[in-house]
């Protein structure tokens, strides 16, 4: 618990410090000319129902993908800053301009520094799904996760790893809150795979080791309506000594 606060402090922190970071339904009408007969039929009206479709946590579950808003693989040459993603998307936030990032190895690191990182990617969305791969050379004193309906420092849904926990929090007009959490047991240095997906009000969230089988199920279910669109991307809280990197991401429109 002592490290769950200290994370969640950081955040406040940062935030105090950083200067940046109905159609009507109408029945259609129909003209009758008159004719020569004077018995016409008239159809008996069949009574319809409208259907009201209300997006719940059972049927966003599985909605159909339908574009892919931003990408990358991160396979280009060593440089400052992430720069230029694999679909031709430049990277904002902290990853554009803040020494801590680079491209090494063919990852995205973030390394030599101490503090909360943002790096967005992509269009303002407001039904989307992120999933990426990363790893963390020390889990105790760090985090690593995914951003959600991100418009500034301020106002986010965040997912994350630090502490062998799995934690989804809000933070709008800069005030935390812990939305849910569950335990997940972590290894220093090793690759995880998030999948983070905000539909409507419903926040879900999945994590699990890289290049094994994904879960069956949802492991964070929350529903929540203060934040209606924004960018995504992910937050990284890094301490002196401690190193992100970042193989794969992808943002999708659902």
């Amino acid at each position: 618990m002592l490290l769950l606060g200290f994370i969640v402090l950081i955040d406040i922190l940062a935030v105090r410090f950083s200067a940046e970071i109905q159609a009507s339904l109408t029945l259609p009408v129909v003209k009758i000319k008159s004719a020569a007969p004077t018995h016409v039929a008239i159809p008996t009206p069949v009574a319809t129902a409208t259907k009201l479709t209300v997006l719940t946590p059972t049927s966003v579950l599985t909605p159909q993908a339908k574009d892919v808003l931003a990408q990358d693989m991160f396979q280009r040459a060593n440089q400052v800053f992430w720069g230029i993603s694999s679909n031709g998307l430049a990277w904002g936030a902290d990853a554009k301009n803040s020494q801590s990032f680079a491209i090494v190895n063919h990852t995205g690191q973030v390394t030599n520094g101490s503090g909360v990182f943002d790096a967005i990617l992509g269009p303002v969305a407001v039904n989307s799904e992120v999933v990426f791969s990363g790893s963390l050379t020390n889990y105790t004193s760090s985090s690593l996760g995914a951003v959600l309906r991100w418009t500034d420092a301020n106002n986010l849904y965040k997912v994350f790893l630090g502490g062998g926990q799995l934690i989804m929090l809000k933070k709008v007009a800069g005030v935390v809150t812990e939305l849910k959490t569950v335990a997940f047991p972590v290894k220093d240095g090793a690759s995880y795979t998030f999948r983070c997906r905000a539909v409507g009000q419903v926040l879900l969230a999945s994590v699990w080791p890289t290049g094994q089988a994904e879960s069956q199920s949802w492991m964070l279910t929350v529903t929540d309506r203060d934040l209606q669109s924004g960018y995504d991307g992910m937050r990284l809280v890094v301490q002196n000594g401690t190193t992100a990197a970042i193989t794969s991401f992808t943002e999708t429109g659902l």
